[in-house]
């Protein structure tokens, strides 16, 4: 049998109450069984995943189960996928998400296209608390242009799910994943783009995306991930710094990017409990990190640190309900 066209990495931890919806979600799609194959990395899942799984196994051959020894987290999970994976182009999904019925077939449509990319992007629908938004890129432009020309014209997302990646562009560029930590896609997807030299974008709504309570991406999930999230905003420094010696306009979408960020990780700094852990962490990740262009808040942040603390630390109380009452706005 020839290599398929995509491979579809799902990487799953303790993803037995949802996994099965997932792949029901890509069964049904429209597709020869040869164009594709799905590859399930079970990251050390102590639930009943593994016997979930091994049932769909016996019903589709073009699935294959990698069991992780040891636990790797999301950014391991894809890794393992892009390595065994055979197609031509690698895509992503989460366990607790589900493609939009014909959406696969869409974009294989696309890919089969004699257009040579290493990057397509496409669009999603996005499920909070019961409230279901369509993200659609409407000012983007569909023409075929190199990341860095695409990052300076178009918006880009986070979530890796959301592109189809050619496979030997990434081995050959090196470009995998950080490993053991969380939020660790989007400075990777910024990373991918900035090297690519054929970039697209198309108007095709793909994944259902689904926020749960215990999601990554929520906020209860920041207080003991933190450093994780700082960890990312020093992965953005560095893309900022790679970016200011390749394009003056592109340094500014970055910093953008890095500095919003560097804000959005002190906020969680309300979920740390102790006034040490506080000071602690700020004295690591900002003290000296940010000068006048990151703004009066960040600036303080970085030339004051254990008086930063302080005031978090007293308002942190007021700011955690402030912050409960938004997310379940």
């Amino acid at each position: 049998m020839e290599n398929p066209l995509i491979s579809i990495v799902i990487p799953i931890y303790n993803g037995a109450w949802c996994i099965g919806r997932c792949l029901e979600s890509i069964y049904s799609q429209r597709l020869n069984r040869d164009e594709f194959e799905v590859i399930c990395v079970n990251d050390c899942s102590t639930d009943e995943t593994a016997s979930v799984l091994e049932g769909y196994c016996a019903k589709h051959p073009n699935l294959i189960i990698c069991n992780h020894s040891v636990n790797k987290r999301q950014g391991g999970g894809r890794n393992t996928g892009i390595k065994v994976a055979r197609g031509e182009y690698v895509t992503f999904i989460d366990c607790d998400d589900v493609y939009l019925p014909g959406s696969l077939s869409r974009v294989v449509d696309e890919l089969k296209k004699p257009q040579q990319l290493d990057v397509l992007m496409f669009d999603f629908q996005q499920t909070r608390l019961g409230v279901t938004k369509e993200l659609q890129y409407a000012g983007n432009h569909s023409r075929i242009v190199t990341g860095v020309e695409f990052l300076k014209e178009n918006e880009f997302t986070y979530a890796a799910w959301s592109y189809a990646f050619k496979r030997s562009f990434l081995l050959d560029n090196k470009l995998l994943f950080v490993e053991n930590l969380q939020f660790e896609d989007g400075d990777w997807c910024m990373s991918v783009l900035l090297q690519a030299r054929r970039v697209k974008y198309v108007p095709l709504m793909e994944v259902h995306y689904m926020i749960e309570e215990n999601s990554t991406t929520s906020l209860a999930a920041g207080a003991k991930n933190i450093v994780d999230l700082f960890e990312a905003g020093r992965r953005w420094h560095d893309l900022y710094v790679k970016a200011r010696s390749i394009d003056a306009g592109l340094a500014c979408k970055v910093k953008w990017h890095w500095l919003v960020g560097a804000k959005v990780g002190s906020y969680r700094l309300v979920h740390v409990k102790s006034l040490t852990d506080k000071y602690r962490l700020l004295k690591k990740y900002y003290k000296g990190k940010y000068n006048r262009d990151g703004g009066l808040y960040l600036r303080c942040l970085s030339k004051f640190p254990l008086a930063s603390a302080c005031a978090i630390h007293l308002l942190s109380p007021m700011l955690r309900s402030y912050l409960s009452r938004k997310h379940k706005a």
